[in-house]
């Protein structure tokens, strides 16, 4: 097996990266890979076309792998934040939506926040990966503390979303 994994790690590595959102997912669907690989090794006929059997297996893992992920965003969703994140999102993908709505909201907020929204909604980025640009300015790259800084960020997010929802709330409200 390790033969087979080592011929095709950094081709199949390649081909999921190309596909994930982080390289954090790309590790988790290729864990599974490994897994199933191994799982599937006494199935491997050896007239099979190896090659063709591997990558098989790397989109079933990554499918798998979406498939869990949606689960989870259906299962643990904020109705409320949910509708404040599509809003802000639908403005900064429009822009002149952006300068004419949010800039008297955004205008208020601490340069951290304004970048922790920019991260998120401009460029779409995981949570680790915010953590991780977090942790490596704060010099504590510890798994422990990217994770809690995952944690600590989501809900910072969280809270700042339903502030600047409440804030719209009462701009649209007080300009009727």
């Amino acid at each position: 097996m390790r033969v087979l994994l080592s011929r095709y790690a950094a081709e199949v590595r390649s081909f999921l990266r190309s596909r994930t959102s982080s390289r954090y997912s790309m590790e988790e669907v290729y864990s599974a890979f490994s897994e199933d690989v191994w799982k599937g090794l006494p199935q491997l006929r050896s007239d099979g076309h190896v090659r063709s059997w591997i990558y098989v297996i790397a989109r079933h893992a990554l499918s798998r792998h979406v498939k869990l992920k949606r689960r989870w965003r259906n299962r643990h969703t904020f109705s409320g934040v949910d509708t404040a994140h599509a809003d802000l999102r639908q403005s900064y993908a429009t822009r002149e939506g952006n300068q004419s709505q949010l800039a008297p909201l955004l205008s208020d907020l601490s340069e951290a926040d304004r970048m922790l929204l920019e991260r998120r909604l401009v460029q779409a980025m995981a949570w680790r990966d915010i953590a991780l640009e977090s942790a490596r300015a704060a010099g504590n790259t510890s798994e422990a503390f990217v994770t809690r800084e995952s944690a600590r960020l989501r809900k910072r997010y969280q809270l700042l979303i339903e502030a600047l929802r409440k804030q719209a709330d009462a701009a649209a409200a007080a300009a009727k």
